[in-house]
């Protein structure tokens, strides 16, 4: 049959299977084995930790990158790309992923996990949920818009919920009960990450959105409860979705369900009313099934014949829809069940909540007087009837109407009275303007949420038409006229909701078009003069830009966003107003910064910014002139402003305490510097500025919180709490704090461009206030909490109590400070200069720093850093690394060891050598200190700090990690009964192992103690004592950290592989396993295998004469197969060794294969696996060809029949043969050797028709098409020289050799090589036909 596409779906019985193999025992699959329940629950464990392991490693491995497609920027409006795509407010329109493959992965992957860990073994989960949610994090982080991992984590919180994971955790409990760590920790990562969700999600559509709601409805209550206000939205959202698409109702209601159960009832009761109004819809939508089939049944009953069957077949679908309910009514009745729950007090918030405003909208009328009078032109008279009233109840219908019939009438009778109308509206007096222009205000939402409608025939309706209406009103004449300014004013509101994503698109499409046709309509000279509409447009987007409503912020920049294409062509406008937008944008990046991140006002406002930068930069000549043109916000109105006025201007801005804002002011002015007069560097333009106007004027913008009016703003003047002269606030701290940053980001970024000379800044200016500022922060503020900050305020009330928000916002605060402050002393610390050092030491490099830096690398929670956030745990020790290493070399170094010393203490130390691994006290703490050990081994402190701290332990300190770990898994006392050891408490091993390594010189101890044989035993609880697995210590050791292990015996190669070989005959198993786990260490890494695992392949090829025991006559199979395993990985790496003699470990190697080959011990089932690596060794010099082709002749005589059909079909023996022909004719086709093709040429000539035939004919023309020129006349020669073999071969096989192999080969060989075959071949086949 057809070729199907494999999905998930193909393989859930096998794993289901797989992972129910502790009920084999009930379908007596295992009697045989004589097999236990205990054990085989174990492997149970085993396999279900191996599938979560494996879902982990191929999510790390996908490519989930994506590109965003190209706005063709630089073309006109006119160009393709523009019509393509199109600005909105969805971040995820408009991309591609790199990898397509990888998507449908990761959408198999998400699937078949969703079905399957759900209803298999949900307390196997438990040591999972925090790895594997942590982990899924990470990636959903990293790839916000992939919405797979908001899937995989709803099917996490439902397990964490089956299992009760979170019972007796939370907010509250954690101080009181620190016996499971991991669970507190699993709380606040999901409490966090989950509010980020709730809050990111308003701006995502379609399966996206959907995703993220069924993940935030399935947190924990616990969790809900924390924060009830920020998750009621998505509620609201599911149960609006909900309407049009079952699962997200149910899932709401689930999550409802739960609340009202679970959360207290002061805390949900007061959102109740927020909530139930959503589910009135589904009470509306009443089933008319059962109607319906009781109408095709009448219908049908009047006709005759054939239609009997079809009135069957409709009362057999009613008997059905009695029995089984649909998914809407099983829904409605989930409603009604909850809303009895919930009682009469709650439930009529249904109907009551409904507030006057809405009321009013619904009952009262539009216009008090009628001026849309039409006359109905009936025959005999015509009655004038006024349309005024019947427009708010056709709009509503048009809107929202359930039944569909219904709403397309209206939208079509509405579309009528539209366009009579506009006609009606031209032609009216003055006097009934103002009524017109009252419908218009009312009418023109209306059709805006009409033309973006999902309905297709809606949106074909009235989409042209807005488009029409645009086009008629912006054809005005006047300033401000009333009707054009009711439709932009309509189009700005619809671009500013907070809830419609596809409304704020469409009106920004609308937008561009009011922009498009206001520029049409009026003459170039106009719009130099007096731009009208456009003028009107930027009034109020600017407006919008500077509110404080986070959506009218986002609007303005989409609204921008789609019209600057339209607006860059025109130079008269970009003359007039290019540099007023750019202050306000700016001005409205600024407001932003105290919005969520997620909500994407910031995106969109700096790729406002971003187009106009463009614009700028092709317009600078022009903008250059000092010409007469609007003059930007803050400017002196009599100014005429020209692109060095905004540079200056923009120096200033880099000071200002919104980070958003002064990192797009840093980005212009050093993009905008070289477009002035003169073409200078900023650089060199900032000499100049500073020989001018000294180094104060530099020194008040970095210092000055960007306010160049404002005297007595920024850390200049309040380098400490004390000088700010205020009571104390969190809001003031902050405050400070984000001035205190803004100067270190200004001198962080112009030094680190080399913008500014270092020692000019901070050596010579005394006024400075940044060193004053840094030292009462270091030396007060850094190393404590909110409460050193009230202290040090002069004024206000003392002893507040913090909220956890204030707490939080404080701690982020100061700990981005410590960041940037550390970054800052790195950058400091790697120019080398000396001077600078010596005045930075008194205020910065002190003795407080080094301290704060200690504590940063050992326990960052301690001073406020969130470890639950991801980019803290990430990006944290890198900086850290970076300072520890630029330190490393200066006389700085002493005070930092010392200061480290202190944090990592004797007794941390001995903690780390005595830990139980299978007890989890203080992992938390260990796991922290190893952290700090893992960031000074890259720096290369850690021995000089440990040096002196390990003098109680006796071994050395490397030795005794590398002791603890090895005999922490298998505890003397308890080798009996081996417990398993936990998830956590393995990676913490792990840890300790890597900083074992890390110290050095253990590669020789290591591997004795892999091969030590002390055996454990376990026997299996409820068999008898006969019953037991036995396994060797080292064994266990290697299987539980074999990446670790491995890459520590890779780094010392040579020595690591001598030793090991060296016992290939005392613990031949283990070195097999050992060595095999490094060959596939190095062969993963491409860059890894192109260097080590060369090394790797010739230190175990040097040693090769070493593993003569495993391959000898004598030997048993296992070591046969572990040679041949551990050849095929040597050549995978490097096939040099294959290429004959001029590789002095060839013949050892040779002799190896061929051995192998000819062995008469071994069964064709394990030969077949040499023939795999066959096509390494046919390109050999012509005497080892030879020995090859004996040994092929020989495994040929020993193993395959004179018959190809003499086997029985479908017997062992016939299916070792054919799978060994297959595994021939691919070595064939990969090496094209003429020494196969006549080996299998003779194989296949035996019969008169092999029971294969159709393979090596397959094989014979894809050797000959794919083949050189030249390979193909060596192929040709081949197959001739065998038909010409007329000692060796009777005329019958002679005759197929020609039929079968040469003929085929002829016709599919090229024109060219079938000439130079027949020139070597022709004067010999003369001779033949001659003396016939």
């Amino acid at each position: 049959g057809k070729w199907r596409v494999p999905s998930y779906k193909d393989y859930l019985e096998l794993f289901r299977s797989l992972l129910d193999c502790g009920k084999m025992k009930e379908f007596g699959l295992v009697e045989t084995f004589q097999m236990f329940d205990s054990p085989l629950k174990s492997l149970n464990q085993l396999l279900y930790d191996e599938f979560i392991k494996s879902v982990l490693k191929i999510i790390e491995k996908l490519d989930l990158t994506v590109d965003r497609q190209s706005q063709s920027e630089e073309g006109g409006s006119g160009d393709i790309n523009s019509s393509i795509v199109i600005p909105t407010s969805d971040p995820a329109a408009n991309l591609q992923p790199t990898k397509p493959k990888d998507f449908t992965a990761l959408f198999n992957l998400v699937e078949f996990c969703g079905e399957l860990l759900l209803e298999k073994h949900t307390d196997f989960f438990e040591q999972w949920v925090y790895r594997f949610g942590h982990e899924l994090i990470l990636r959903s982080t990293q790839f916000p818009l992939v919405s797979g991992f908001y899937k995989l984590l709803s099917v996490t919180m439902k397990i964490a919920q089956k299992i009760n994971y979170f019972e007796g955790v939370g907010a509250k409990t954690r101080k009181q009960c620190p016996k499971s760590p991991d669970k507190f920790a699993c709380f606040a990562l999901f409490g966090k990450f989950g509010k980020e969700v709730a809050i990111r999600m308003k701006q995502y559509k379609d399966e996206l959105l959907a995703s993220c709601l069924t993940f935030v409805l399935s947190l924990p209550h616990d969790i809900i409860a924390l924060d009830i206000k920020t998750f009621i939205p998505a509620l609201q959202t599911a149960f609006k979705l909900g309407l049009s698409h079952i699962p997200l109702a149910d899932v709401g209601l689930d999550a409802l369900e739960h609340w009202s159960i679970h959360i207290s009832k002061h805390a949900i009761e007061p959102y109740y009313k927020d909530i139930l109004p959503h589910l009135d819809g589904y009470l509306k939508t009443a089933s008319n099934e059962i109607e319906n089939n009781w109408e095709m049944t009448s219908v049908n009953t009047s006709s005759k014949g054939g239609n009997k069957v079809l009135i069957r077949r409709l009362k057999n679908a009613r008997d059905l829809s009695m029995n089984e309910e649909s998914p809407a009514a099983a829904v409605r009745r989930r409603v009604v069940r909850l809303l009895g729950s919930l009682g009469g007090q709650i439930n009529r918030s249904l109907v009551a909540a409904a507030t006057s405003e809405e009321m009013m909208k619904k009952c009262v009328a539009w216009v008090a007087e009628g001026a849309l009078s039409f006359a109905v032109p009936f025959a005999d008279m015509k009655p004038v009837i006024y349309l005024d009233s019947f427009l708010p109840h056709i709009s509503e219908l048009a809107l929202s109407a359930n039944d569909r019939q219904t709403k397309v009438a209206a939208c079509e009778l509405l579309h009528s009275v539209v366009t009579y109308m506009l006609g009606k509206g031209s032609q009216i007096s003055e006097g009934q303007q103002e009524t017109m222009y009252k419908l218009n205000k009312h009418m023109f939402p209306v059709l805006l949420r009409l033309g973006c409608d999902v309905d297709k025939v809606t949106n074909q309706l009235f989409e042209p038409l807005v488009l029409q209406l645009i086009h008629w009103f912006t054809n005005n004449k006047k300033f401000e006229s009333r009707d054009t300014v009711a439709l932009l004013e309509a189009i700005l509101d619809g671009i500013v909701d907070p809830v419609d994503s596809t409304l704020r698109d469409f009106c920004g499409n609308c937008v561009q078009e009011f922009l498009k046709w206001s520029i049409k309509q009026t003459t170039p000279e106009q719009q130099q003069k007096s731009p009208v509409n456009t003028k009107s447009l930027f009034k109020r987007l600017y407006s919008l830009a500077l509110h404080p409503n986070t959506f009218k912020r986002l609007g303005a920049a989409l609204a921008f966003n789609s019209l600057y294409r339209e607006f860059r062509e025109e130079n008269a406008l970009v003359e007039q107003f290019v540099f007023e937008v750019l202050v306000v944008y700016l001005e409205s990046l600024a407001l932003a910064h105290s919005d969520d991140k997620s909500l994407g006002t910031v995106q969109q406002c700096s790729d406002s910014i971003d187009h106009l930068k463009r614009i700028i930069k092709q317009k600078a000549r022009a903008l250059n002139e000092p010409v007469k043109r609007r003059v930007p916000r803050g400017f002196s109105s009599d100014q005429m402003v020209c692109l060095t006025d905004i540079v200056m201007w923009l120096l200033a801005q880099c000071g200002r305490p919104q980070t958003e804002c002064r990192h797009k002011c840093m980005e212009l002015f050093y993009e905008l510097v070289p477009l002035l007069p003169g073409n200078k560097t900023p650089s060199s333009w900032l000499d100049e500025i500073i020989k001018t106007n000294g180094v104060s004027f530099l020194v008040n913008k970095f210092e000055g919180a960007g306010n160049e009016h404002d005297k007595c703003s920024g850390i200049i003047f309040h380098p400490t709490f004390n000088d700010l002269q205020q009571p104390f606030s969190v809001r003031a701290a902050l405050q400070w704090m984000d001035m205190l940053l803004a100067a270190l980001d200004c001198y962080n970024t112009f030094i680190g461009l080399h913008l500014i000379k270092p020692n000019e800044l901070l050596g010579t200016y005394q006024k400075s206030g940044f060193m004053k500022a840094l030292h009462f922060f270091l030396k007060n503020l850094a190393m404590r909490d909110i409460t050193a900050a009230e202290e040090c305020f002069a004024y206000g009330i003392k002893g507040i109590l913090f909220s956890p928000r204030e707490r939080e916002e404080y701690n982020y605060s100061k700990c981005t400070i410590i960041v940037r402050i550390m970054e800052f002393v790195s950058m400091v610390l790697e120019s080398c200069e000396q001077d600078l050092w010596k005045v930075l030491e008194k205020d910065l490099l002190s003795s407080n720093l080094f301290e704060l830096v200690a504590i940063v690398v050992t326990d960052p929670p301690s001073i406020g850093f969130n470890m639950a956030d991801v980019q803290v745990m990430k990006g944290l020790p890198d900086i850290s690394v970076r300072l520890l290493k630029a330190v490393l070399r200066l006389p700085y170094r002493d005070t930092l060891e010392s200061n480290m010393r202190k944090q990592i203490t004797p007794q941390s130390i001995e903690g780390l050598c005595n830990v139980d691994l299978y007890r989890r006290t203080d992992h938390d703490k260990l796991s922290s200190i190893l952290l700090a050990c893992k960031q000074l081994h890259k720096a290369g402190l850690l021995n000089s700090v440990l040096m002196c701290q390990t003098g109680s332990i006796g071994l050395p300190l490397n030795s005794k990690l590398l002791s603890t770990v090895y005999k922490g898994i298998a505890p003397g006392d308890e080798r009996k009964s081996l417990p398993s050891i936990d998830n956590s408490s393995k990676m913490l091993a792990d840890g300790l192992l890597q900083l074992s390594f890390s110290l050095g010189g253990q590669c020789e101890e290591l591997v004795s103690l892999l091969l030590n044989t002390v055996e454990l035993s376990v026997p299996l609880s409820g068999a008898s004592q006969r019953h037991f697995i036995s396994f060797s210590h080292g064994e266990y050791f290697y299987n539980l950290f074999p990446e670790t292990i491995n890459g520590e015996l890779l780094r010392n190669l040579n020595s690591a592989v001598t030793q090991l070989m060296g016992s290939t005959r005392e613990n031949p198993k283990m070195v097999s396993i050992v060595l095999n786990g490094m060959l596939d260490q190095s062969f993963k890494d491409h860059t890894v295998r192109k260097t080590q695992g060369i090394l790797l392949v010739n230190a175990v090829l040097k040693n090769w004469a070493k593993l003569d025991s495993w391959w000898l006559k004598d030997s048993i199979p296992e070591s046969k197969m572990a040679v041949l395993t551990l050849l095929s990985k040597v050549l995978q790496i490097d096939s040099s060794v294959s290429y004959g003699n001029s590789h002095e470990a060839f013949s050892m190697v040779f002799q190896t294969y061929t051995t192998i080959l000819t062995d008469s011990t071994l069964a064709l089932n394990l030969k077949t696996k040499a023939v795999i690596i066959l096509p390494f060794f046919t390109h050999l010099p012509e005497e080892n060809l030879r020995e090859l082709k004996n040994a092929l002749n020989q495994f040929i005589a020993a193993h395959f029949p004179m018959k190809s059909d003499e086997f029985p079909k479908g017997t062992l023996r016939y299916n070792n043969y054919i799978d060994c022909v297959k595994k021939l004719l691919d070595a064939l086709e990969l090496s094209q050797s003429p020494l196969l093709l006549k080996i299998l040429t003779e194989v296949l000539c035996r019969d008169s028709k092999h029971v294969m035939e159709e393979a090596f004919q397959i094989c014979f023309q894809n050797i000959v098409t794919r083949g050189t020129c030249e390979k193909q006349v060596v192929l040709l020669e081949a197959a001739y020289e065998m038909f010409r073999n007329e000692e060796m071969l009777p005329d019958t096989t002679r005759q197929f050799v020609l039929d079968r192999s040469l003929l085929t080969l002829i016709l599919r060989c090229s024109p060219e090589a079938l000439r130079e075959f027949f020139c070597k071949i022709v004067k010999d086949a003369m001779e033949i036909v001659q003396s016939r």
